[in-house]
């Protein structure tokens, strides 16, 4: 009982310390690490905080689109659920309607942080679920950052394909409903199958009846916290597998991408030690990376034989960076020791007439007009008069105008381009659509005129809805992504 009661003290006295009150439901705050403003989000301490000596278990929370840090504490039975199986529950606001992309990705990293300074929680046992707009969230996130996290469950979400390789030790339970009438039942099942063929294990459940309603997420949170309390972080896995766009974030437990041989295309890698000690590598559009001997599953004192892309390669006894390099991109590698951990090669910043833009964009309605006369400007298809755009989805990161920052700036997943035809009358549809934000025509919301029909480019969920209405099909899709687009624009002086 004294243990218990000065380890209450302590606990107490952390909470205290950070501002945090004891066992409840808290609305907090931290500060931001990308522009240091004051950031809202929810916690929940069960009182398993003040009458265990272990450590505790951390969900966060991610909510879906139009809703904010609340609509899981005020929408769903997560409290009562969590404090019967004493979990510390964390939901940031993640920027509101950002997708989790550019400081609402960080925002989600900077709460794990502060929930860890604030309360006795396993950095071993730290997981995110999200729903909806969250659930794309929690596929980005942790593919983006899978050594933070021991498992994640996203629901009614879609995921980037082209990340999922870093899935590997994060044993995904995938939930969906097959009757959703907002984000189809095939957003879940396809990464499922992504997953299968790349031998990665998941857990799939298909409900009915639900929709795209939070009701589910009640009903099976219980059934995902059992999942989570078999699952623990990999802390220095035997086999990391990993895929990025952007080398900045291009960390994954022992082994980091610094560069790529076309930006960007993704680059991705696998990287094994076998039994022997040995590295087996095998890369695609990779032109740097970096592995830290000293975090691999088994220590070495000697000589490290590595193969890399069937090139073989010995690194030093008493290495504690091994960085391989591809300087002719033709797949010869070569190696060095390092003592620090290398820096990936730096993002390129843009100060042209785009970027200019951009940053000086006074509102959403602006830099939705930016965008636009972007993506007419670059994608040069004749006759297009504007484009048709969720100014929700236009956004400029804080600091830098980098790479980077552009790939995100488009923040709406579904990121292909195509061309279609609109009335006045679709312009005024797409924009009463339920879940959409702010839906119009850019640079020049004067067009068309009443009753007349013109050529368009429009992001492919946008194009999607202007076809399900007319009953047409759907337009030319164009070479390039959105994001390949406005990196063009970038790029010019």
């Amino acid at each position: 009982m004294i243990r218990r009661f000065l380890l209450a003290v302590v606990v107490m006295g952390k909470i205290a310390a950070a501002a945090v009150p004891g066992p409840g439901d808290h609305a907090t705050t931290f500060t931001s690490s990308t522009d240091q403003t004051s950031q809202p989000y929810r916690l929940y301490v069960p009182r398993a905080a003040v009458q265990t000596s272990s450590t505790l278990p951390l969900l966060v929370v991610l909510h879906g689109r139009g809703v904010d840090q609340n609509a899981w504490f005020d929408f769903t039975p997560v409290k009562t659920i969590a404090e019967r199986y004493g979990y510390v529950v964390a939901a940031p606001l993640g920027r509101g309607n950002w997708w989790y992309r550019l400081s609402a990705e960080q925002d989600v990293l900077d709460v794990v942080a502060d929930v860890q300074r604030r309360l006795p929680v396993d950095p071993d046992r730290t997981y995110l679920a999200g729903h909806s707009m969250g659930g794309w969230g929690t596929w980005r996130i942790a593919m983006r950052h899978p050594d933070v996290f021991a498992a994640i469950s996203p629901m009614s979400g879609f995921a980037p394909f082209e990340l999922l390789p870093a899935a590997r030790h994060l044993n995904p339970f995938i939930i969906h409903d097959r009757d959703d009438e907002i984000v189809a039942v095939d957003r879940s099942r396809q990464p499922v199958m992504v997953l299968t063929s790349l031998g990665l294990s998941s857990r799939y459940r298909e409900e009915q009846g639900y929709g795209h309603a939070s009701s589910l997420i009640g009903d099976n949170l219980p059934r995902v916290l059992e999942w989570f309390n078999d699952c623990r972080r990999v802390r220095n896995p035997r086999i990391v597998s990993f895929a990025t766009r952007t080398p900045r974030v291009g960390k994954a437990y022992w082994l980091r991408i610094l560069a790529t041989v076309r930006f960007p295309d993704i680059g991705e890698i696998t990287a094994e030690q076998e039994t022997s000690g040995a590295l087996k590598i095998t890369t695609r559009n990779v032109a740097r990376f970096a592995v830290k001997v000293s975090d691999l599953p088994r220590v070495t004192t000697g000589t490290l034989e590595a193969r890399c892309d069937d090139v073989r390669l010995r690194i030093p006894a008493r290495t504690e960076w091994a960085v391989f390099s591809n300087p002719n991109q033709d797949k010869k590698w070569k190696v060095e020791s390092a003592k620090n951990e290398p820096d990936p090669d730096p993002a390129k910043e843009f100060t042209g007439r785009f970027a200019s833009s951009a940053r000086g964009a006074t509102s959403q309605t602006v830099l939705a007009g930016i965008v636009a006369t972007a993506l007419l400007d670059q994608a040069k298809v004749k006759g297009a008069k504007a484009c048709l755009l969720d100014e929700e989805n236009q956004r400029v990161a804080v600091g830098a105008f980098t790479e980077d920052s552009v790939l995100d700036m488009h923040v709406y997943p579904d990121q292909e381009l195509v061309v279609t035809m609109v009335y006045s009358a679709d312009v005024k549809k797409v924009a009463k659509t339920k879940g959409l934000g702010r839906v119009g025509l850019y640079p020049d919301p004067t067009l068309p005129p009443e009753g007349k029909r013109i050529k368009v480019l429009a992001p492919i969920n946008l194009a999607r809805i202007v076809a399900d209405k007319n009953d047409q099909k759907l337009g030319e899709v164009l070479p390039l992504s959105i994001p390949e687009y406005l990196l063009k624009a970038a790029r010019e002086k």
